[in-house]
């Protein structure tokens, strides 16, 4: 019953560790020193069929200055420069190694929250600030306050606002977005498709490449959920399909013993009658009466086995209805909290677009043609840690900003004729690249 007992593991270890795929952006990420992880280790043990968790090693740990995380029983392990599931291996080799396991436990890492990012500079509020996937900086700088206005201090306020209400409007259209292709990738999941059909909101962008990155990854988390799903099924059908075979033994073992032992009482019906005519010794007639027994005992074995491989079946149909049933269940509950998160980000969008709408109009009224802000540039670079060196480039207000990174802004006045020229369009890469050493 051994190889039985070790398929059924298999499967019910498979189930215990269904953990949701990370994103593709949590995949190529490298931890790094302030990181937030939340670490999870299961093992299977065989004598109890039952799923071990490793209370004591599950909980949220930080990325320390030394660049690794300190864990109970196994202690500190490297972790900066590794992706999460490179660490989750050496969680479990470590922790098998230290302990002295038979099998490497099962353990999975996932970002909760990533190391910040800084920005200093013409900003109202530097300093450091929570990094988030997706981080512009343009967005940094919304957050960090906007940037300060060398004009009347009316307008000074306004631009304030007008700042944040369009870093507040970039994340929104990102947040909205975002869960317009997760609403589709749980309405495609839900029906049992393989191909994710984005609304017409995301298919008219499909060109952008924040967007294509959007449908990318969700229709990677999509096929990865899926072969998650077909797995698991295949492993406890594959279990199913053994029992059935068990039991198809079983029962040509009984269909045997039935012969055997209708073999031996017919001998004893005959040596019994032997034995009452003097024609055959009592001890031969106990012989028979034992075998008899033993096969009786020998069918009684069999019959024990066959009732418990049919409920190991029934057990088995059981865990595959409870598991289509839970995650059915799962991506119900999943896809309302989605609907419910778009609807108040729509909310709030149309709430910041008014805001943004007022404060334009008020502003315009104080504008004035040819003031100081005209003879202004703006200009950013972000220095970034690269093979343990810090370097400096210039960016954009569209450019990326990354966990750890530094933004820095300034404002320089334009020479005066560039202030002639500055109706002529100049694509804001351009104008950094020259003005930055």
């Amino acid at each position: 019953m051994t190889w039985r007992k070790g398929r059924y593991a298999l499967a019910v270890l498979a189930l215990a560790m269904c953990i949701p795929i990370l994103g593709a952006h949590a995949e190529e990420y490298r931890l790094g020193v302030q990181d937030k992880v939340r670490i999870k280790v299961f093992e299977w043990r065989a004598p109890q069929e039952a799923v071990h968790e490793w209370t004591a090693m599950n909980g949220e740990f930080i990325v320390g200055a030394s660049g690794a995380v300190s864990l109970p029983l196994i202690g500190e392990i490297p972790a900066a420069g590794l992706r999460p599931g490179e660490l989750a291996a050496t969680i479990g080799e470590q922790l098998r190694t230290r302990v002295g396991l038979l099998q490497t436990p099962s353990a999975s890492v996932e970002i909760v929250q990533f190391r910040p990012f800084y920005i200093l500079g013409r900003v109202d509020r530097p300093g450091e600030y929570p990094y988030r996937p997706g981080l512009t900086v343009l967005q940094a700088v919304s957050i960090a306050g906007g940037l300060p206005r060398l004009t009347d201090p009316a307008l000074m306020r306004l631009e304030r606002e007008a700042i944040s209400a369009e870093g507040s409007l970039s994340n929104l259209a990102l947040e909205t977005n975002s869960l317009l292709g997760r609403r589709a990738r749980l309405e495609t999941e839900l029906a049992g498709g393989t191909t994710i059909k984005f609304p017409p909101e995301l298919m008219d962008q499909a060109s952008d490449e924040s967007i294509a990155r959007i449908m990318r990854e969700e229709q990677l988390i999509l096929n990865g959920r899926n072969e998650t799903l077909q797995t698991q099924l295949a492993a406890l059908n594959d279990l199913k399909a053994l029992l059935g075979k068990e039991i198809e033994a079983l029962d040509s073992k009984l269909h045997l013993k039935d012969r055997q032992l209708n073999l031996i009482r017919k001998e004893l019906e005959s040596v019994g009658s032997l034995v009452s005519k003097g024609l055959a010794i009592v001890p031969r007639q106990f012989s028979l009466e034992r075998s008899e027994a033993e096969i009786e005992g020998s069918r009684l074995e069999l019959e024990t086995a066959m009732l418990r491989a049919r409920q190991d079946v029934s057990r088995t149909e059981r865990d595959i209805l409870e598991f289509r049933n839970k995650r059915h269940n799962e991506v119900l509950t999943e896809l309302r909290q989605t609907q419910e998160k778009l609807e108040d980000s729509l909310r709030r969008t149309s709430t910041a677009q008014k805001l943004l709408n007022e404060s334009d109009q008020f502003a315009a009224q104080f504008a004035t043609v040819g003031s100081e802000e005209d003879n202004i540039e703006i200009l950013y670079s972000i220095v970034r840690r690269q093979n343990g060196t810090l370097v400096e480039k210039a960016a954009t207000d569209t450019s990326l900003v990354e966990p750890g990174d530094l933004v820095k802004v300034r404002i320089i006045k334009r020479r005066q004729e560039q202030i002639s020229s500055r109706l002529t369009p100049v694509h804001p890469a351009e104008a950094v690249v020259t003005q930055v050493p």
